[in-house]
């Protein structure tokens, strides 16, 4: 066992947190959904490293972070509210969270406040896709019915 899971919470009684039981190696806990990002960036601050972001189906739904922490996982889990499942965003805190929000945002209809580009991920418009190149060696290459050969192959 990690000295941090016999020991002192990482999080300090901070953020209203609650201790819910979990594996060995592993502590859980339940914070507002107000207060999600600070704890999340309080892990972070003490030099954890953020696995990954994910909601929890249920009556509510709940918007989970684990966090690598000393050789530990932490886990925090916010209830969101059932009309509007919103919470400030992660990747305002770490680029770690950029794609996983989007994720949520696209299966789950979760709405994280402040995120940079919500476009969908899963699932995009390709009417929208940004397309751009440029540089000095950038140069179209026409090529289609008369002239594909090896290119038809390379794209495909």
């Amino acid at each position: 066992m990690s000295a941090t899971v016999s020991g002192a919470s990482p999080l300090d009684g901070r953020f209203r947190a609650q201790h819910e039981p979990g594996a060995t190696g592993e502590r859980r806990f339940v914070v507002p959904p107000q207060s999600f990002d600070r704890a999340t960036a309080a892990l972070l601050a003490q030099g954890g490293r953020l696995v990954t972001v994910h909601a929890v189906d249920g009556a509510p739904m709940s918007v989970v972070s684990v966090v690598a922490l000393r050789g530990e996982l932490v886990v925090l889990r916010a209830q969101l509210q059932a009309r509007e499942p919103t919470y400030a965003s992660l990747s305002l805190v770490t680029d770690a969270a950029l794609l996983p929000e989007r994720e949520l945002h696209d299966v789950h209809g979760v709405l994280p406040l402040g995120h940079p580009d919500l476009e969908p991920l899963l699932r995009p418009d390709p009417d929208r896709l940004r397309r751009r190149v440029a540089g000095d060696e950038v140069f179209p290459l026409s090529y289609g019915p008369v002239r594909s050969g090896i290119f038809e192959s390379i794209q495909y």
